[in-house]
C-alpha cells in the first residue's frame, strides 16, 4: 500500500538478522541454537520410518532442518490499516526480501517454509463474519514477480481455528477510517509454504513474498505504517505488477503485516 507524504521517509530495511525459532509458529519463542525438526516433532531414531518414495519435496526423516525468522514486519514498522482487495482494488501486493546463502555448504538447500499474515476483522463485523473466505500467499524465486518460479498457498479463514486479539487502528487509518472501523479483531494466520516449495530449495537469495486476493477479496490484512521502501514493494493494481518506486507520487510505502520463516536443509542428522 502506498501513500503521498510531504517528506520522503527513509528507513533501512534491506538486511535482516536471522533468528532461530523453536518448534511452533513463527511468532513463537526465539532460540539461539538450530532446531532439529526431524520427522514431525519426533526424534530421528524412531523405530518406524514413513515411506518417502512419493514425497514431492524429496525429504527424509534423516534430514536436518534448521528454521529461522528472516523477516518480521513488527521489527521495522507498526500497524496502520486494515486493507482488502474489495476496498483497495489491488489484487496482489508483495515485498522484496533477502536471504544470505553465502555461508551454506554445497549440499545444503534453503526455502521459505512459512508465511504468516495478520488477518483483521472489524469488531462490528466479527460476529457476522462468514467462515471460509479465502486468501493466498505467494513466494517468487526471483527479485521480480514477473519472472522466476512462483508458489502459491491458498487458505480459507475460519475463526475457530485461530486466536484473535484486540487491535486499535490509528485515527489516520487510510482505509478502515473511511468506515470508522478502528476497533479490530486480529489473528496471525500461518501458511505452510514448505508443502509446495520442494526440498531441493530456492535459488535466488533475493526473493519476493506477498499476498493475492481473488474476487470478491473480502479478507482484510493489517498493513504497516508508511515508512517502508517503495523500491521493494510490488503491487498489482489490476493490470500487472508495478514497482512502486517507479511511481514518483509515492513517498514511502506500507507493506502487509507479514512474517517470513526460512528453512535450511542439510542431509543427515543435525550435529
Amino acid at each position: 500500500m502506498k501513500r503521498l507524504l510531504p517528506l520522503l521517509l527513509s528507513f533501512g530495511c534491506t538486511d535482516y538478522e536471522l533468528k532461530n525459532v523453536a518448534d511452533g509458529p513463527i511468532g513463537g519463542g526465539v532460540d539461539e541454537t538450530p532446531t532439529d525438526t526431524t520427522g514431525e516433532g519426533q526424534s530421528g531414531d524412531s523405530e518406524e520410518d514413513p515411506d518417502t518414495a512419493g514425497d514431492p519435496n524429496n525429504e527424509t526423516d534423516d534430514d536436518c532442518i534448521e528454521t529461522y525468522v528472516t523477516f518480521d514486519i513488527e521489527e521495522v514498522s507498526t500497524l496502520q490499516d486494515a486493507v482488502s482487495y474489495s476496498v483497495a482494488n489491488w489484487t496482489q501486493d508483495a515485498v522484496v526480501l533477502n536471504f544470505d546463502d553465502s555461508s551454506l555448504l554445497p549440499d545444503q538447500t534453503w526455502r521459505v517454509s512459512a508465511v504468516e499474515i495478520l488477518v483483521l476483522i472489524a469488531d462490528a463485523h466479527y460476529p457476522h463474519f462468514v467462515d471460509g473466505q479465502e486468501i493466498n500467499v505467494q513466494v517468487f524465486d526471483s527479485i521480480n514477480p514477473n519472472s522466476g518460479t512462483m508458489w502459491t498457498v491458498n487458505q480459507a479463514i475460519v475463526r475457530s481455528e485461530h486466536t484473535w486479539s484486540d487491535y486499535t487502528l490509528p485515527s489516520d487509518a487510510s482505509f478502515a477510517g473511511t468506515y470508522g472501523e478502528f476497533q479490530q479483531k486480529g489473528a496471525w494466520v500461518r501458511f505452510d509454504t514448505s508443502a509446495v516449495i520442494p526440498g531441493s530449495g530456492m535459488t535466488s537469495p533475493t526473493f519476493v513474498a506477498g499476498v493475492m486476493w481473488e474476487a470478491p477479496g473480502m479478507v482484510k490484512l493489517g498493513y504497516s505504517n508508511f515508512n517502508q521502501d517503495c523500491q521493494r514493494n510490488w503491487t498489482n493494481y489490476g493490470n500487472g505488477w508495478v514497482l512502486n518506486s517507479e511511481r514518483p507520487e509515492f513517498f514511502g510505502c506500507s507493506w502487509p503485516m507479514m512474517r517470513i520463516e526460512v528453512e535450511v536443509l542439510t542431509p543427515g542428522d543435525c550435529d
